[in-house]
């Protein structure tokens, strides 16, 4: 969601104005196409808590100066099956090199990996450190969109806030796709797409796709994280009416811990003479038992009057 985004790019901005520097840190699993996505993740994140907890891994951030992280589970789905991947996006002193923390973390991750009868790579593909340079003030979307890889200013941190949040624009790479891709060919009338989406909804319940480290935010002067709930209910009186739902509909999609925020995220990235559309696809796509009604119409009769 956007304010998730904005709170990324608040601390990208402080941790540039404050002088430190910011490096991505991304590991991944092995997989096949009949891994399931459940399994995955629980060793996926099983594996990455290992890794904070490993005994070189405290002297290695030491020695980084490691200030806090930003975790964000990533998942795509593609020809060799379910693709979970973690990015952890890094702050800390400058003039440092991150990468012999990513290699400390990820040789305790691989070995919690084998508990789980899972591997990582031990070479290319299964770490990935970057540092991101923050020598110039950050960029606006519009310049920094146009560039087709990560370069070297100030606007590179930018889309690496933008690609740690996640959100429906990013598009899964090569020939795989992304949950919202799967979705919007499941509305399409693709069984596997549909498949895929009921088992990605059912292995990611619950979980935390996007955590920070503890005193992140007050270091930065983030404002306190708020509830996916407590983002759905703020109103401020001046946003656009979509769709509207009887009390009971609503009531329908709020019992599902993701559909009420899912919704807001399909309402914000779509094209706007295609919004209520995309929001009555969503409600196809999950099978959910309640209709988008366009705003100002009457979703329910009209009472009768009572005889004379």
């Amino acid at each position: 969601m956007a304010e998730r985004r904005d709170e990324l790019s608040a601390l990208l901005t402080a941790a540039h104005e404050q002088g430190f520097a910011v490096s991505m840190i991304t590991m991944t699993v092995r997989h096949t196409a009949g891994d399931g996505l459940r399994a995955q993740l629980d060793a996926l994140n099983d594996a990455w808590a290992a890794a904070q907890r490993a005994r070189a891994t405290l002297p290695a951030k030491a020695a980084l100066g490691f200030v806090g992280m930003v975790r964000r589970l990533e998942i795509t789905d593609g020809v060799h099956g379910w693709h979970p991947h973690l990015h952890a996006l890094v702050v800390h002193e400058a003039g440092r090199d991150a990468l012999p923390l990513g290699q400390t973390m990820h040789r305790a991750f691989c070995a919690r990996l084998k508990r789980h009868g899972v591997q990582s790579w031990a070479t290319s593909g299964g770490l990935d450190v970057r540092g991101l340079t923050l020598d110039q003030a950050l960029e606006s979307v519009a310049a920094y969109a146009t560039k087709g890889a990560y370069g070297e200013t100030a606007g590179q941190v930018r889309r690496a806030a933008h690609e740690v949040a996640g959100g429906r624009a990013k598009l899964g790479r090569r020939a795989s796709r992304s949950h919202w891709q799967n979705l919007d060919l499941a509305v399409a009338g693709d069984r596997r797409a549909a498949a895929r989406v009921h088992e990605y909804e059912r292995a990611t319940k619950g979980r935390r796709v996007l955590t920070w480290t503890h005193g992140l935010r007050e270091r930065f002067l983030i404002a306190d994280e708020r509830s996916d709930d407590e983002i759905v209910a703020d109103n401020d009186g001046d946003q656009e009416a979509v769709a509207a739902f009887t009390s009971a509909d609503w009531a329908t999609i709020r019992r599902d811990e993701t559909a009420a925020v899912d919704l807001l995220e399909v309402a914000e990235t779509a094209a706007p003479a295609l919004r209520f559309e995309a929001v009555a696809a969503y409600l196809l796509a999950r099978e959910l038992d309640a209709t988008a009604h366009r705003p100002g119409e009457q979703p329910f009769p009209e009472p009768k009057e009572p005889p004379g």
